[in-house]
């Protein structure tokens, strides 16, 4: 007999239908307000890189294309404001979250390169700019990885900055043109701030963010690792044998876990839950048989 064919599944369909939607939606964007059109092919050939070297599910190429879509209207709304500095935007934050999100840094590499490439598109083939926003986002994502805590991301907005400072020094290594009113406040003012800006972005929206992907960063992790958690303390009061158990195989797995290069956090933490269901009868677990 022949073998049947593979019946897509609704929620696979669902998300084939949200990739097209996004990929037509950026397409008609360019074409009503008279962007490039290699935007929309740009994000074609980044799917098609993903689909081949990083097998990646239409689920990733929806949540990347969300990210892509961010740049896009955001760089779109910069446009209407002559006296907006584009310089200000903080392209940067999208490689931040990607490698956060994703914890994938060459994956935020590629999100890094193509979205300061269609900002610098948006924005009159300004390919000065797209430099200064690809390095500023490597820097971003290189410090954010495996980040733990809220001032890490404040310290990798102020390195984004400082690159952007120097990527602009070493374009226009004249001082005297630098230090002009005119080129301290289009350019170099708003770089120094585009990296502030771009943490206080990850900050307020990363919650968001996880939400919607349904995703776990460490943030999210340390929270459900706080004993002030109620199943935690619920766990302490009820079952304290198995609280201190679950103690040891926490460190036991942490350790294994970055022993190989795995999340250490993720196993720390699911080792204080795995045995929460003893908490039903707790004295049966300490009874000699």
């Amino acid at each position: 007999m022949f073998n049947q064919p593979k019946k897509i599944k609704w929620n696979e369909a669902g998300l084939i239908l949200l990739v097209s939607l996004l990929f037509l939606s950026v397409y008609f964007f360019c074409m009503v307000f008279h962007y490039s059109l290699l935007i929309p092919l740009i994000l074609i050939f980044i799917g098609i890189h993903l689909s081949f070297i990083k097998k990646a599910t239409f689920k990733m190429l929806a949540q990347l294309g969300l990210l892509m879509a961010i740049i896009i209207v955001a760089c779109h709304f910069a446009n209407q404001y002559p006296d907006f500095s584009h310089y200000l935007l903080p392209v940067s934050a999208i490689a931040m979250l990607t490698v956060l999100l994703f914890n994938d840094l060459h994956l935020a590499v590629l999100v890094a390169f193509s979205g300061s490439l269609i900002a610098s598109m948006m924005f009159g083939d300004n390919y000065e700019m797209m430099v200064i926003f690809f390095l500023g986002g490597l820097t971003g994502a290189y410090v954010v990885k495996d980040t733990r805590t809220r001032g890490r991301l404040l310290y990798a907005g102020f390195l984004v900055s400082a690159v952007n400072i120097l990527c602009l020094f070493l374009f226009t290594p004249d001082w005297h043109v630098v230090l002009k009113s005119g080129y301290l406040k289009e350019q170099l003012y708003p770089l120094i701030a585009n990296g502030i800006l771009a943490s206080l972005f990850i900050a307020a929206t990363l919650k968001v963010f996880e939400s919607l992907f349904r995703v776990l960063t460490n943030f999210s992790l340390l929270e459900l690792a706080d004993f002030n958690q109620p199943l935690l303390k619920k766990l302490i009061i009820e079952a304290p044998g198995t609280y201190h158990h679950s103690m040891v195989v926490s460190n036991l797995a942490e350790a294994a876990a970055d022993a190989i290069g795995a999340n250490g956090l993720l196993a720390r933490v699911g080792a204080y839950y795995h045995d929460i269901g003893k908490m039903t009868d707790p004295e049966y677990f300490t009874k000699i048989s």
